[in-house]
């Protein structure tokens, strides 16, 4: 506990400091600096933080058609998700919605559809 006081006292004192010295640019300074820890943040939410939380699984074992129906539906839509970057997340512990999302960026972009949605929805004829 005394390391974080240490480090967050630092933390908002060059906060200040930077204030004083550039109070019409503080700003800019500091969103230059966190742009490139957003960017890597959201490139390892998908690897590190994701899997801390939920369990993933290749939606091709759990849904082949499904992943092939989303594989061409990327592929329509000029991205390059390739089914091993497909994945069943295990939701129905922790909500009972319907969902599935697109997340990261570069290699680390995956589809993940939830275990809810597969259950519960149905895919349209066209879209096979």
């Amino acid at each position: 506990m005394g390391k974080l006081i240490d480090h967050s006292t630092i933390l908002i004192w060059l906060f200040y400091a930077a204030i004083r010295k550039s109070p019409r640019r503080w700003w800019f300074y500091f969103w230059f600096v966190s742009l490139p820890i957003g960017l890597l943040l959201f490139f390892l939410r998908p690897l590190v933080i994701d899997p801390l939380f939920h369990k993933f699984e290749p939606l091709k074992q759990k849904d082949p058609a499904l992943t092939a129906s989303l594989e061409r539906m990327a592929q329509r839509a000029g991205q390059n998700i390739p089914p091993e970057r497909m994945f069943w997340m295990r939701a129905s512990e922790k909500t009972t919605a319907i969902d599935a999302y697109v997340a990261g960026f570069g290699a680390s972009k995956r589809i993940v559809v939830y275990d809810t949605t597969i259950a519960r929805a149905t895919t349209p004829k066209s879209c096979s």
